[in-house]
Formats: C-alpha cells, structure tokens, sequence
C-alpha cells in the first residue's frame, strides 16, 4: 500500500523529470496511470468539501451543478490538502463545513482510483499528410510543444485511410488554437480555393466595417480575398446590410462573385465552411422560376384541376412551399382585345414561367422532381395532329379538358385564339393517345353547331362585303338584335379572326338540334333583311355624342320612328376624351322596311333617301351643338398629380359624369402624334376642350384645385427629426420597408434615414472611447401627422431599448429535440415571446466553462461569431426572453430525464442484419421501441465491433436494446457453409424468379419468406473469380439442413446425361420459339435444359451418350438435351415427332455451280419447298463474287453525283463458259421436312442446272448505280421483259455498284447488253 504522502512526492518527481526532458517522444504520457488502490472504499466515506478554484473549475462545476458528476469527477485532485494532507498538518474540517471565502481549494472527490487530472481543453482534427510531413512529425511536435507550454499533443496515423489524427489538450482553449495552426501551416498542404457566392451577399460576408471578414482571417490565418463591388453598386454596405431581406432577392439567379481562399487545407476548409454557414442563413427562402420549361407539358405538371401541383406542395409541406403553373389558357390569349376600346390602357404582360418559392432544400427538391418529370414526358409522351373546325374548340378547354387529362392522361393543345387554324394536337404517353382522341372527338361532337355566313349573304350585292358584314356584326351586337333561347347560345367572330381571315361567321351552338336550326333560320333572316343599301356610316366629333343622344337616348327616338337605328361608338373612360367618330345609321325597323317597295331597285333607292335624310338631321344636330372650344392652361408640372388625384379620381370627379369636356395634361414625353389637339402641349400646360360653358366650368375647377395644391404643399411642409440608434433602424423600416410603408400610408408623411450624426465619433475612437453610431430620422408632412409619426417611432424606439440577451448552456447534442421538426418547436416559441432564438452553427468552436450572462448590448453578428457548441442566445423584450428562458429550461430537464444514451458493442458482422435491407428492421426497431438509435459507421478494426448509440427514455432504451441484441446473437450463432457447384447446374437450382431455391429452403425447415433465398444461400455473381461456390449462412441447425439439402439436388444434377436429336437449322428457331417461349416451356414440362448449336456452352455440355443414333447428324443440326435420362429421351421423341427432317445431297457440277447457287435461288428454294441448302465453303457464286478491281474502280467512278452519265461507256466484259466434266462437281446438302420436299427441290435445281448448261457465255455489264432500279423495274417486271426478248438470264447482285452478269447464247448476251444500256442510257432526259 502506498500512502498519499509517498504518492505525491512520486508524481513530483516524475513531473519534474518531464519538464527537464524536452527531447522525450510527443507520444509519452508524462503521469503514468497507478496501477495499486492507494484508498479502499471503506477510508473514502467522508464527503469533501467544495470550493471553486481556478485550477479545478471542471471538476468543481460538474460536480455542483448536475447532481450526477461524470466518472472524471470521481477522480482525486493533488492540489487538495484534504486528499493529500502534507507532513505535520492541521486536521481535516469537519464534515459539511464550507471553507471560508478564498480558502485553500477543497477536492470533490469521492472515488476510489486517483488518476492525476488531465487538461480541461481538448480538441481533435485529421490531417492528410504526405510521405515528406510523416518523415517529420515528430520534430513538429516536439516544436510546437516546446513553442506553447503546457499544450500536449497526440498523433495517431491510420494507414488504411492515409490521415493523421491530432488531439491537442491544454488548459487554455487559445493555446490550443494556436498550437492548432502552427501544426497546420507547418504540415498541412498548401491549397488555393475558391467558393462561389451571391454578389447581393458580399456586405454580409465582409461584415459591418469588415467584422466578418476579420474574424474569419483571426480564427483560421487564410487569406481570403473578396473581388470588389461594381462601381455602380451602393458603397455603403451597412446600409445594404440593414435593408436587404432574405425575401426580396432572388438569390438562386443572382449574379455569382468568387471569393478566393488561400492557406493550409485545414483551415481553408474551416474558412469555407464559415463563409457557407453566413450564406446559408441569409439564403433559407428562395423563388425559382423555371423559365426552360416548354408549356406544353404545364398541364401534366399541374394535373387536373391542380392536383399534382398540390401533391407537390403536400409533400414538402403545404406551409413551406408554393408551385404556381400558369393555366393553359394563359397561353389562348387574344392578339387584339382591345378592338372595341382602342383607349383601354395595355394589361400588364403575364408571367408565364413556373414558379416555385419556399424554403431552399425543398423548393431545390421540388424542382429536381418536375425536371425528373419533363425528362420523363420528352422520352415517353408522343403526339397526334388532328383537325376539328374552329368553332367546337371551345368545348375542348376548361372542364373538358381537365376530364381529358384525367381520364387518359393526354392533354389537349388548340391554336391560339386569334389563330384560324382548325388544328388540334393531342399529347401525351402513346398508349392512351388513341383513348384521348376518341375523347376528343366526343366533346367537339357532344353538341350541334350550325353557321350563319354573314359575307356570303350579300356578297353579290356589294363590292366590299367584308366591311358590310362587319357593319352587321355591329349592328346586331351593339342593336340587341340577337335572339335568345335557354337551349342554344350565338358566338360572333372575334375582330381579329375577322380582320385576319376576311371570314364572318356567326355560331349557333346547342344540344337541341331543332333549336339551333329555329335559331339560325331567325339570324340568317336577320342578315338577310339588311342589304348594303340599308346601312350607312357618318363620322361625328365624338365630343358631340352625348348632345345628339340626349337624356336617356332622348334624341335618337326621330330616328328609331323613322326605322333607323343610330350606333354611337362606345364612349372613352380617359380624361383627354380621345374616342372614335364613326356613328352606323342602319334601316331596321320592320315597319319602315314594310314600307318599302317590293322592287330591289326601288327599294334600295328609298332606303338610301331615308339614310340621307337622317344623316342631315345628325349634320344639323351636330352644326347646332358644335359650341366647342379650347383653352390652354398655365400650371406647373409639380402641381400636376394634385390634379389628377389618386388613379385620376380627382380629374374625373371635376369632369363630370357626362364626361362633355377632354382635358389632356402636358409631360416631358414627346407627343404621341402630330395630328391631335394639344399634341404640342408644354410640360407645365393642360389643355381643355368641349362645350364653352363646360370648358368655363373646368378651367374654373382647375385653377382652383392648383391654387389649392400649391398652398397645401405649404401646410404639408413641415419638417422633424431625431436621431435613434443605427442597430434599430432594421426593425423601424420592417421587413422589407412593410413597417415604414405602412406607416406613410397610414399618416401621409414622408420619413428618411439619414447619415450618421455623431459628428465627434473619429475623435471618440482617437480617445479609444466607443461611439455611438446613430442615425437621424427625417419626418416631413402635416404637422399634426408628424407629430404622430414622430409619438409612433420614438414608442417603438424605446420598446427596442428595452431588449435583452440571454445565453443558455444546452449540451449540443439536445439541440434537435429543442428545435424540433423543421423548426417547428423553436417558431412557436419566437412567436409566442416574441423573441429571436438562435443556435450555434455547425464551426462553432468548442466552449469553455462560461456562465449564463444577460447582455443587452450584444451585436448579432458578434454573438453569433463567439457563440460556442452549446450555447443557445435568447434575445427579445426582457418579459418575452425570461418566458421563453422558463420554458426552455423546463424542456431542459425532461430531455434529461428521457433523453437517456446507451452505447451497445456488436459485432460488425452483425450490422446489415440489424440495419435490413433499405434500413426496414433498423426502423421497425426505432418504431416499436420509441427510441433513436444510431449506427456507427467506422468500424473497430481492432476487435470487429461496431458502436450502436441508443436514446431515448429508461424503458425505450431496453426494448431497442433487446431487440439490437436478438438480432445481434443471432448473427453471432450463425454458421457458414460452402459447397462447390457446377456454374451450369445454378440456375436451375435457383428456378424462375427463386422459386426451387426457395422451395428447397422451405423443405429444410427455413421461413417461407421470399426474402429467404437472398440471406440463406448465396450464388457467386458474374464477375466473381470463384464461380462454383455456393455460401450457405444461418443457424447452425438450419443452415447444415439447408446445405444437406443443395448438396442432395446437386449431385442428382451432376448424374444427368446429354442426349442428343437432329433438327434442321430452321426447325430448330421454331423449337426455341420467340423470346425463347417454346423452349423455355419444354424446360419447364421434362425439367432438362436444351443446348441449341452455337451455343456458347454448346462444345462443353459434352457428347449425347446416344451419338450412334445420331446418323446424318453434326455440329449444326444436333440439340443437346440434359437432364435424367428418361425425361431426355421423352423430350426427343417429342422433337422428332413436331420437328421431323430429312436431308440429301445432290452433286452439281463446278462450272454450273456459280451460275445458279444465288442467294436469290436458295431464298426460293426455301419459300416454295422449305428445302434449306448447305454448299461447301469456298464455293461462292458469280453473283457474290467480288469485282475486278479495274471495275470497282469504275463503279465507284460512275457513281459520283458530280460525273455525266451519258459522257462514257458503260464497261462491259465477255466471256465464253468452259464445261466441266461430270467427275468435276461441288456437292449440295439438302434438308427438308419430308422426302416428298426434297424430291421436289431435287428437281426444280436439275431444271437450273440444264438451263445453265445451256448458256455458252457470260457477260459483265457495269451501270450506272442510280440506272439500276430503272433496269429492274416495279416488281421487277423490267428485268423480266429483257430477259424474255433476249432470251438471256440476267442477274444484278445488290451492292455490286451497278453490276449486270447475263448468261445465254453470245448473241442472246449481246443483245440483253444493248437492252440494259438503252435502259440506262434513258435517265429521265426529255
């Protein structure tokens, strides 16, 4: 036994040696661990006191505050006097006496195994060194150590993965930084990055007066260089710092800038991730608008009635994304809406992109899964064109297409509707495009529809029937001459259909047939009762509208009596007045067409006197109204606006509900055109024009309103200001300018931000005082609402000052139960206290021993910088930051309670079975037992453990625990077996789809799950290089059953036999069948495998053992059979019995040979006899024969484009056939399916043997290419016609480059030569 005296003058002695020698290996540990008790459990019962000291905070802090110190706790301190009483002491305290305020430290320590205490800092990081920094590590070390006292360094080198990793331990966290560094610029590799950021973020990244930047160069030494900004950009970045909003850029399309990184390859990447971690916050809520997609496949993204859009949206999260598609329609606009009202003001042009926005990952993720989708649609959509006449297109859009879309999943495309085109195109996967059209074609047809032409009606009766038509079309929309019926509707052309096409045509459309026919009788007799005598146009000013209208249409019931309608056009809702002119006088009334003589001539002739004599009443209406006059008026530009009121109200209400006068005001712009009243108008000018005394009126109204204005401006000219401080103008503006923009439309009040006012701050900062950075708030307007703006900010002003900080210790791996899922935990409680919860990033450095502080002056940016691992910074209203610090610290202790961990060693063969296949029995696991478990992923090399780490409450961690370890045993007990199989007898054993394999497991006693095959038996793959070994692994009891099993059926594979059958070539593709169908049902019925010739495993399945049988037989027509030797010979009688043939061979003489064995021949051979026939290799025909090279080089020549076809001779050789004797002849082996076949065969080749015997010469006649098809003819019939006037036999081998072989008589040749060119000589020449 050792006493403590004796131990620590031990510990001294060795401490003292360890600071002498410097030369000692980095790797020593200078405080040997003890290996003998020095203090039993019964001599260490007292408690000791407690004290904090500077020297053991750890242990004092651990063991004060927690309840449960960790097991270093439990460990003695040297320091105490207590522990380690010196010779000649006083006596220890009494027991639960507290030292006194800056007594001696008192330990802590409880335990039984006093190790000497370790640094309180530690930190660990990997290197990737060379073979060059590995040489020297231990002279770095030793540097490093000698350079920063007290740092002590440990290296471990893992060859496998080539990295060093380093653990620095020090009781002082700067030390271990800049040890940190030193190893890193003397070891690391030298790297020059670059990393790409959002230009808009570049204020951010630099930070106020370049705080960010320089925390980031002091944190990791790298130099890290920011392009500069655009000299048209804003130069104050703290500006752009407190008004820029995630919301309102677009940072996904934002201009990218490179910032270059440059240093040592740790602390580069600690640099990055730095410089990521500002980005990222910035750059949470993105919008995309996904301009490359065509429109065409907008309506299958959207789904029917948007219910893919809303799948979409469901999946990430309704309240975290949103997919607009623009709507088909958007795309069917009209060219010329604005026909009817040239002054209408132009809509503003729509956004036909689609739009995603939302949190960034899951918009990232819905953008990839649409691309995915459009991908998808390009390679597998097709599309089908038809035409269905214009006027049913409209029962093709809207509901009809949303039923189209969902019934078939096509969708419908129609021409624009401006576009005359009747051309329909349906889109979608091929299969249903049949369906869609049908579809189609019964919503175009699902009503009836009839046609009034309305140019046709009096085209003979006008020279410009387009413009009388157009004058109808008015007529009867303008007149209210259209019939009704609740069962029918009436369309009339739109004007730009009209304008484009010349076409007027008016629809009548309904499901009642009879009515739509009663319809369109009653608007043709409408179309035609108005001949172009009938109607007549004037132009009048369009000023004097309203006094030849009168009160109610007072003016125009003269005319209405007379039978003539009166269309004005519609009137202008601009101020200026600027309207059409031209008025419609039509003769309609039925009374006064009654009237009207029964002769066409007469009757036009009165109808025109009756239009004359209205028009002159109009003329004399307008001569006695024409009262108009103008007058300029002088008002500057600035008082303008006060004029025209919000949205011109003020204009109108001045104008008057009859709008009788046009006012028209000045502006820098040019003027529209040269031939308008006030065209010339100054910019300080307004002109009026109308009736005197109205015009009197206005200019009164006018002059008044500015008189007003500009003594308003006056009034509202009041100025206040006050300076607030600069951190607090963000929130007085609002996210993005809402709490100031409100705030202007509420009170009319103008408010800016102004510089700085401290004039004294560089003074202050010369004195090393801090400055206080303001800003001046500029307020102008009524004075009442300045006063009110003024009240407003200063309250909310105050309400800022009254913010606070807290900083909580949470250790870090609780924080994603604090925050919840996607944030959920940590927004309702922002917005419940109405405060701003922030948690450390992922390069938070590791904290210190730190107490909870309140600070109300924290900067963000700098608190966020500083903010360690398991700190969490509350900051709100002190009321708000107090609740949420009480619910935060309840929520504190239950993690503690039910967030329990437990480490669990198994082995690591064991993992995949734990995990399942996709994860499943890891999360059935998590499921059932309500615990997290995680699996880690590197392996213990020394032992084969892996490291399961399980959390959750005392209850969950025992139900995973028993679960892990089940499994885990399992495994464990498992046995392997190996058996050595023939490659070729695998597949059999495993069977279609597994299903022997699986049977066969089954059969030894294993689960009867499909998945059984996959963990029990393993086959070698493709590419193993040991292709016969079958793994059998499972317990040991099932897996020797299992392997007992797979060792009995392949030995039965092993005595199986090969039996052969002759099948001819072309039998044997009907054996096999397509896709292999009918040998694969062979397979199945006699269980065997069929070898078919030119098998790859043909040559080693080995010979039939029945080859004597085989008799006629060889390579080529003999199918192997494998398998028991009764099914074989079952299966053969079979084949012989459906696929029987015969063969023969006949001899043929050598110099007729070429002359018939023709591709051509043998082809016919095979379709009218099926008689395949085999020649001897190297016995190829005239016809296959290649040219000579003189004449290749002519074919070739003769088919260049560039060459004339008429300008040389065709090349042409003659030769005289010599005739072999009999004994000289090549032998042909015939096959068929009977002798009857054969025989026939036999005697259609001595027919062609004769003929050709008779021929005395051939000849060679080369053509053009291009001739040859001329030569031929259709169905050959050409080629024929020579060949029955010649009396020679011609044949053209294809792809002999216009070559001509014609046997017969030498005249016969002769003569079938001069046939051939003049066919080719005869190219189309006229």
């Amino acid at each position: 036994m050792v006493s403590a005296s004796d131990l620590m003058r031990q510990h001294q002695a060795q401490l003292a040696q360890a600071n002498a020698a410097a030369e000692l290996p980095p790797m020593a540990d200078p405080f040997p661990s003890l290996v003998n008790d020095p203090f039993p459990p019964q001599q260490a019962q007292q408690p000791a006191a407690a004290a904090s000291a500077p020297d053991a905070a750890t242990n004092g802090a651990h063991s004060n505050g927690g309840g449960r110190a960790p097991s270093r706790s439990k460990q003695p301190d040297l320091a105490s006097e207590s522990a380690f009483p010196s010779l000649g002491a006083a006596a220890n305290p009494a027991k639960g006496q507290w030292g006194a305020k800056g007594a001696a430290p008192v330990s802590t320590w409880a335990g039984s195994a006093p190790v000497i205490q370790r640094a309180i800092a530690q930190q660990s990081f990997s290197l990737s060194l060379s073979h060059d920094s590995v040489t020297k590590l231990s002279t770095v070390m030793s540097k490093v150590q000698n350079k920063y006292r007290g740092v002590k360094i440990e290296a471990s080198t893992t060859r496998k993965t080539g990295t060093t990793t380093f653990v620095l331990k020090a009781a002082d966290e700067a030390a271990i930084k800049s040890a940190k560094r030193e190893i890193t610029v003397l070891l690391a590799k030298h790297v020059s990055t670059h990393i790409m950021i959002p230009a808009s973020l570049r204020a951010f990244v630099i930070g106020t007066k370049g705080k960010n930047l320089k925390a980031i160069t002091d944190n990791t030494g790298v130099k890290v260089t920011i392009p500069p900004r655009d000299p048209s950009a804003d130069n104050d970045a703290a500006a752009t710092t407190t008004t820029t909003t995630n919301n309102n850029i677009d940072y996904e399309n934002d201009e990218q800038i490179a910032v270059s990184l440059e240093g040592d390859e740790i602390n580069v990447k600690q640099a990055q991730a730095m410089i990521q971690a500002i980005v990222a916050e910035r750059t949470s809520k993105i919008t995309q608008r996904l301009t490359h997609i065509d429109p065409v496949f907008y309506p299958f993204i959207a789904g029917p009635k948007g219910a893919n859009v809303a799948k979409l949206e469901s999946n990430a999260g309704n309240t975290d994304i949103s997919v607009r598609v623009p709507p088909r329609a958007a795309f069917l606009h009209a060219k010329d809406a604005q026909d009817d009202d040239a002054a209408a003001e132009p809509k503003r042009e729509r956004d036909l992109a689609i739009i995603v926005s939302g949190d960034r990952e899951k918009v990232n993720a819905t953008v990839a899964a649409i691309d995915a989708q459009v991908d998808a649609m390009k390679s597998s959509f097709r599309t089908l064109a038809i035409s269905i006449p214009k006027r049913q297109h409209r029962f093709l859009v809207g509901d009809a297409a949303n039923d189209i879309l969902a019934a078939t999943s096509c969708s419908v495309e129609l021409a624009a509707i401006d576009d005359p085109s009747d051309s329909v195109t349906i889109r979608g996967p091929q299969n249903q495009l049949p369906m869609a059209l049908t579809a189609a074609m019964e919503k175009a047809n699902a009503v009836r529809v009839e046609v009034v032409d309305v140019v046709a009606a009096h085209r003979q009766l006008t020279q410009d029937p387009v413009s009388h038509a157009k004058h109808l079309l008015r007529w009867l929309n303008v007149g209210a001459k259209i019939p009704r019926s609740p069962t029918a509707q009436i369309y009339l052309p739109r004007p730009a259909i009209v304008e484009s096409t010349g076409n007027v045509q008016i629809e009548i459309v309904g499901s009642d047939p009879a009515e739509v026919s009663k319809l369109r009788e009653s608007v043709s007799e409408l179309v035609k009762a108005v001949p172009p005598a009938f109607v007549e146009q004037i132009d009048v000013d369009p000023l004097l509208h309203r006094f030849i209208i009168g009160k109610k249409g007072h003016g125009l019931k003269q005319y209405e009596a007379r039978g003539v309608d009166v269309l004005f056009p519609p009137a202008s809702a601009s101020a200026d007045g600027d309207s059409r002119s031209d008025v419609l006088l039509v003769l309609g009334g039925s009374s006064a067409v009654a009237a009207l003589p029964a002769d066409r001539k007469a009757r036009d002739a009165k109808a025109r006197d009756i239009l004359a004599s209205v028009k002159d009443d109009i003329q004399k209406a307008q001569v006695a109204a024409a009262d108009i006059r103008s007058e300029t008026l002088a008002v500057p530009a600035k008082l303008h606006r006060a004029i025209l009121g919000p949205n011109g109200t003020t204009l109108n209400a001045v104008i008057g509900e009859e709008r009788l006068v046009a006012v028209r005001i000045g502006s820098s712009k040019a003027a529209a055109s040269a031939d308008k009243p006030g065209s010339s108008l100054s910019e300080d000018s307004i002109l009026v024009r109308g009736p005197s005394s109205e015009v009197e009126r206005v200019v009164k109204e006018l002059n008044r309103i500015a008189a007003e204005a500009e003594q308003d401006s006056i009034v509202n000219g009041h100025v206040a200001q006050f300076s607030v401080d600069a951190n607090h103008v963000p929130h007085l503006v609002g996210r993005g300018g809402s709490a100031i923009t409100k705030l202007r439309e509420e009170l009319g009040v103008r408010i800016d931000f102004d510089e700085p006012a401290g004039t004294d701050a560089p003074d202050a900062l010369k004195k090393g005082k801090k400055a206080a950075a303001t800003k001046k708030v500029v307020l102008t307007g009524r004075k009442e609402n300045v006063e009110e703006a003024k009240r407003r900010l200063q309250t909310q002003v105050e309400r800022l000052a009254d913010e606070t900080s807290v900083t909580l210790k949470i250790p870090q791996e609780m924080h994603g139960s604090f925050i919840g899922q996607g944030g959920k935990y940590v927004t309702r409680l922002q917005d419940t206290y109405a405060v701003r919860i922030n948690f450390p990033n992922a390069n938070a450095q590791p904290s210190g021993q730190s107490t909870p502080t309140d600070n109300a002056d924290d900067k963000a940016a700098g608190a966020r910088a500083s903010q360690k691992p398991d700190e969490v910074i509350i900051k709100g209203g002190r009321k708000g930051v107090e609740g949420a610090k009480a619910e935060l610290l309840e929520l504190l202790e239950y993690e503690k309670e039910n967030n329990n961990v437990s480490i669990l060693n198994v082995s690591t063969k064991s993992v995949a079975r734990i995990m399942g296949k996709g994860g499943a029995t890891i999360k059935q696991i998590r499921d059932e037992s309500e615990a997290q478990v995680d699996v880690d992923r590197q392996d213990n090399e020394k032992d084969g453990t892996t490291q399961i780490k399980i959390r959750g409450t005392k209850k969950a961690l025992a139900a995973a625990r028993k679960a892990i370890e089940a499994i885990a045993s399992e495994v464990d007990a498992e046995e392997v077996y190996t058996l050595t199989i023939a490659p070729e007898h695998h597949g059999i054993l495993i069977g279609p789809q597994g299903s022997n394999i699986r049977d066969l497991i089954i059969k030894a006693g294993g689960p009867e799950d499909a998945k059984a095959s996959s963990q029990y038996v393993q086959f070698p793959r493709k590419n193993d290089k040991d292709t016969s070994t079958v793994t059998i692994r499972g317990p040991a009891a099932l897996a020797k059953a299992i392997r007992d099993e797979l060792k009995s059926a392949s030995d039965e594979l092993a005595s199986r036999v090969v039996y052969g059958v002759v099948v001819a070539p072309q039998a044997q593709r009907m054996l096999i069948g397509r896709g292999g169908s009918r040998q694969s049902e062979l397979q199945t019925q006699y269980s065997v495998r069929l070898v078919f010739p030119g098998w790859k495993e043909y040559a080693s399945t080995g010979e039939p053992v029945n080859k004597a049988e085989l008799t006629g037989g060889d390579d080529a027509t003999i199918v192997k059979i494998v398998g028991a030797e009764d099914r074989c010979q079952a299966l053969a009688e079979e084949i012989k019995s459906s696929f029987a043939s015969a063969s023969k061979s006949i001899d043929v003489p050598r110099g007729v040979h070429p002359r018939i064995a023709t591709p051509q021949f043998f082809r016919q051979l095979r379709s009218d006899f099926g008689v395949s026939v085999d020649t001897p290799k190297g016995s190829a025909s005239a016809s296959t024969s290649a040219p000579s090279a003189k004449n290749g080089a002519k074919a070739a020549a003769s088919a260049r484009i560039d060459d004339d076809e008429d300008g040389a001779e065709n090349e042409f050789e003659l030769e005289e056939l010599s005739s072999a004797s009999a004994s000289d002849s090549v032998s042909w082996t015939l096959t068929g399916k009977d002798e009857a076949a054969l025989q026939k065969a036999e005697k259609r080749i001595q027919t062609s043997i004769k003929e050709a015997g008779d021929a005395s010469h051939q000849g060679k006649l080369w053509v053009t290419p291009s001739a040859v098809p001329r030569i031929i003819g259709r169905g050959g019939s050409g080629l024929m016609n020579i060949q029955k006037e010649s009396g020679a036999a011609i044949e053209i081998p294809r792809d002999s480059g216009g070559l001509c072989i014609i046997r017969g008589s030498k005249d016969a040749v002769l003569h079938a030569k001069e046939l051939i060119e003049n066919v080719a000589s005869s190219s189309g020449r006229a």
